[in-house]
């Protein structure tokens, strides 16, 4: 598949206000809320302190409010509801925890009208030695390898005006070492809206190995959608960053001709695992994007490139992206044992291929792969360092319109490498196609 960068690859034009305990005949009392406990609201006038509730709130700014939890070890921010435009950064060490105040109305982030370049370490306020522009971030996560953030009931609407050209728009950034816990939360723009051919605008990005060293981010993501991003939902990007992805749903912009969009990228040395999760809608229909997967321009579902061995899919849905999975490792040599897992997954209805293997070793086990052209497509072209080695093994096969299975070659007078998939106990219905002389398929009962 013809990538770009790998910024993002696949380039293309309750209330909880405080109880009010009262005795029989004595007026009730306000409790107070404990030192490291920050209120915000920024619909009415503040009291001395860091607040009491909703209703006497100590700042009218997350950031304010977080400025003054960071002296604490630990601490807490509760946002009251309503849109906070403004962008948050976190940059002391400190285990953190921001949420809403009132888990039912949640409370929404938004970036300000003229969004500010991002000046956390992680970010710099000077062009990137690869000559992108300057980050600007709608919440970042960057301290001193000692911070942990954890997000509740948040929703971030970083929607940057209309025509933004950037290549480094970040819905959350999570650098530095430090560690992102965000649940029951939503990402509803991360980029510049409506969607257009620039390749920036991330949902929520964590590590970058562009950098010099490389930032490293963690973090575990349970119950988050993200959706309205420009490029790409979530990345996790750089040797030594992290993620855990649970229970999510990604969901791109569908059928588009501004841009080929990624759901999830794990790429250049970082680990993750995906699972139980949801990831749909990441459709190409540029003049540069096609079904062929040698030549063209593809959006994605799933993209593993140079990811760290042992990141996996796990029982989650693929479905309606140009492609479900792609992998390619990023080894000078082969891999001895399987680098990246696909299993009790469905990988289905995806308009070109559901499963595109570029180099490297793969396993699926106990995958739906259906519909689509093709299910599974492994890919010989001159340029890589060696060639695809597959095992598929208690899979389904089927309902593809083209090919169950096709090995999809350049035949290259020289430099196309031999490769091999191993069939174990799946069932395929459908032909499969291949144009390569040098190419092994094994099926084993």
């Amino acid at each position: 598949m013809r990538g770009a960068r790998l910024r993002g690859v696949g380039a293309a034009v309750s209330a909880s206000a405080i109880v009010l305990v009262g005795v029989l005949g004595t007026p009730a009392v306000s409790s107070a809320s404990p030192p490291n406990t920050f209120w915000v609201n920024n619909t009415v006038t503040t009291v001395p302190g860091n607040g009491t509730s909703c209703a006497q709130p100590g700042f009218t700014s997350v950031q304010a409010a977080v400025t003054a939890a960071e002296a604490h070890a630990t601490a807490t921010v509760l946002i009251c509801p309503g849109t906070y435009s403004e962008q948050v950064q976190v940059t002391q060490p400190s285990h953190l925890t921001i949420e809403a105040a009132n888990a039912r109305l949640g409370a929404t982030l938004s970036l300000p009208a003229t969004p500010a370049n991002s000046t956390t370490p992680c970010d710099g306020s000077g062009p990137t030695p690869w000559g992108y522009q300057p980050d600007q971030d709608g919440f970042a996560v960057c301290g001193t390898h000692a911070t942990v953030v954890t997000v509740k009931g948040l929703t971030f609407d970083e929607a940057w005006p209309p025509g933004t050209c950037n290549d480094s728009l970040y819905g959350i950034l999570v650098g530095g070492g430090d560690n992102l816990v965000m649940s029951n939360s939503a990402i509803v723009a991360g980029g510049a809206v409506p969607i257009n051919g620039c390749q920036g605008g991330i949902g929520i990005q964590v590590g970058m190995a562009w950098t010099t060293p490389v930032e490293r981010g963690h973090a575990t993501l349970t119950n988050v959608t993200v959706s309205g991003y420009q490029k790409n939902g979530i990345t996790v990007d750089g040797s030594g960053s992290t993620a855990r992805i649970k229970y999510d749903t990604v969901t791109g912009a569908g059928p588009t001709t501004q841009t080929a969009q990624n759901g999830i990228q794990v790429s250049n040395g970082a680990y993750a695992t995906i699972s139980h999760s949801s990831i749909t809608g990441n459709e190409c229909n540029n003049a540069t994007c096609g079904s062929n997967g040698l030549s063209d321009y593809q959006a994605g579902g799933v993209l593993f490139y140079g990811a760290k061995a042992g990141s996996s899919v796990v029982s989650s849905v693929i479905r309606h992206n140009d492609y479900g999975v792609y992998v390619a490792s990023a080894r000078p040599t082969l891999s001895p044992s399987n680098e990246v897992s696909v299993k009790f997954s469905t990988v289905s209805d995806n308009r070109y291929e559901d499963v595109l293997l570029d180099q490297g070793r793969t396993f699926l086990g106990s995958d739906r792969i259906e519909g689509g052209d093709v299910g599974l497509m492994a890919l010989q072209y001159h340029g890589q360092s060696y060639g695809d080695f597959a095992t598929i093994a208690g899979c389904r096969l089927q309902s593809s319109t083209v090919a169950a299975v096709q090995i999809l070659s350049d035949q290259a007078a020289t430099g196309d490498f031999h490769g091999s998939l191993t069939f174990r106990s799946t069932t395929i219905h459908g032909p499969i196609l291949s144009n390569s002389s040098s190419y092994t398929v094994t099926f084993v009962h």
